[in-house]
């Protein structure tokens, strides 16, 4: 297949850009850079989403596209950050489809943080949607998605709800393991807060299987089967690391620290995949337990 990506350079997109270029498909990838450093060939269109088409891409007919760009969420939402974050995701999307001139498959990143905080409540993804910040990121983000379908009356459309994602090559866990390690490691607020996660090798398993099962459309939760509680992920990952846990870091020192941003690491998301799982995608990594033995294990 002829396969585009965007936000290749991100630690989803360069994961699946191995993983399709091993299965032998033909990559391209969307950049403003032009000095990539990736493991796997592809050709590269240069242009910056964000600002504007790019119109060298009405050149190719794509058999699907993978659009993962988008500003890093983890730091501390300025107004411009808050800005640069929301156009790097809706903006781009809508750039994107403009500068296409065919497509068959679009799959979009977006993110549990649509749900926003909700305690107690086990979310699929018929669940109602949040109001803040992140949650309206997410669901303009989606809804600017839905425009292929205008475009593209044939395209099949999937939006792919990201948990947190566990990876030893980028995203929270590298974050986490100093002070773990250290024996400095902490259970967050009151730690009952629910914390849906993925493996990373998980991720790229279900977009795979999705590209390859034209039964699965619309948006998809992208967790692991079995989510736990700040207190449960903190005491497992002390285990694996040897380490005892006995800090708590007070909600209030997060939000003097981080600010808004806070609340991605406050909110309980109790999310469900049973819609990948019904369409007999099996998870390799199931567990938490299983997961860090695999990254983290010593």
């Amino acid at each position: 297949m002829k396969v585009l990506i965007t936000g290749a350079t991100g630690l989803v997109g360069q994961a699946l850009g191995l993983e399709l270029s091993n299965l032998g498909h033909e990559i391209f990838l969307v950049s403003r850079r032009s000095n990539l450093q990736l493991s796997f060939p592809y050709q590269l269109i240069q242009g910056d989403l964000s600002k504007g088409v790019i119109p060298e891409l009405r050149e190719h007919e794509f058999d699907v596209v993978f659009h993962l760009m988008g500003e890093n969420i983890a730091q501390r939402w300025t107004p411009k950050i808050k800005e640069r974050i929301y156009q790097s995701r809706v903006l781009s999307t809508e750039n994107l489809i403009e500068s296409l001139s065919s497509i068959k498959n679009w799959l979009t990143a977006s993110a549990i943080g649509i749900y926003g905080d909700r305690a107690g409540e086990v979310l699929n993804e018929e669940s109602g949607l949040a109001s803040d910040f992140l949650a309206k990121v997410c669901q303009d983000w989606e809804a600017s998605a839905d425009k292929v379908s205008q475009k593209f009356p044939h395209a099949r459309v999937v939006k792919l709800r990201l948990g947190m994602i566990l990876s030893n090559q980028g995203g929270a866990l590298p974050k986490l393991l100093p002070p773990f390690k250290w024996g400095a490691g902490g259970v967050l607020g009151d730690g009952q807060a629910f914390m849906s996660w993925i493996h990373i090798e998980d991720v790229i398993q279900i977009m795979t299987f999705i590209l390859n099962n034209k039964s699965l459309y619309g948006s998809i939760n992208a967790v692991a089967p079995h989510p736990v509680t700040n207190e449960v992920f903190t005491q497992i990952l002390s285990q694996k690391l040897g380490r005892r846990s006995f800090l708590k870091v007070p909600k209030w020192a997060l939000q003097s620290l981080m600010g808004e941003m806070s609340s991605v690491l406050l909110f309980s998301q109790n999310v469900s995949c049973h819609k990948i799982l019904k369409a007999n995608f099996i998870f390799k990594y199931p567990t938490l337990s299983k997961a860090l033995d695999h990254l983290v294990g010593i």
